[in-house]
């Protein structure tokens, strides 16, 4: 498994689809489920919500005034999901277990869990994913990077911690800790993907 991660929000961000959109790609029969879950709004800010999943055809779905949402997800393996406020900016991210459909949580654990998860085309089954999960809290960087969104998601975007040099630093202690990665090399590869983006747009 290629142990690699962008550390800023803005990568994370533009390339939530590409899993997803590679199965299409490829052909490959993703089996769509329900899935049904609560914002935790005491952590997350942004007013009126709306979740953001690529299987659902419909667009956005709207979060329920008690915090309550519904949206077409993988039954075939783990997805990431977005929640985004009436301007179009990210308020938080989570992860979907095909297992867990009707538990879903969007908070400040589930985005920072969101941020760090590998493609999830990487994991064949929700098992796998959960151990990973496991190692994965057990670190003190992770429960850092927790603890920063639970101050901040709050009142601001992720496009705006995007630019926010704590933050920054915590995914860069949460690479080197968990994915055993160098932050000199980390930013030397953000760089190139900021390059390329530029190239992209």
């Amino acid at each position: 498994m290629i142990k690699k991660i962008y550390v800023t929000l803005l990568i994370v961000l533009f390339f939530l689809p590409t899993a997803s959109y590679a199965a299409q790609r490829t052909g490959n029969v993703i089996q769509l489920i329900r899935g049904e879950g609560i914002v935790n709004t005491r952590e997350i800010g942004g007013g009126k919500l709306f979740v953001s999943s690529l299987w659902d055809k419909g667009g956005e779905r709207p979060v329920s005034n008690d915090g309550s949402f519904s949206a077409t997800i993988s039954g075939s393996r783990p997805q990431k999901i977005s929640l985004n406020d009436a301007n179009g900016q990210t308020r938080a991210l989570a992860i979907t277990i095909p297992e867990n459909a009707e538990k879903i949580v969007f908070d400040a654990k589930s985005t920072a869990r969101a941020i760090l998860f590998q493609d999830p085309a990487q994991f064949k089954d929700s098992r796998t994913a959960e151990n990973y999960f496991s190692a994965m809290e057990g670190k003190s960087s992770f429960q850092a990077l927790v603890l920063f969104f639970k101050e901040k998601l709050a009142l601001h975007s992720l496009e705006e911690l995007n630019r926010d040099p704590q933050c920054i630093a915590l995914l860069e202690k949460c690479s080197s800790e968990i994915f055993g990665e160098d932050p000199v090399a980390i930013r030397h590869s953000l760089q190139q993907a900021k390059q390329r983006l530029e190239e992209l747009f």
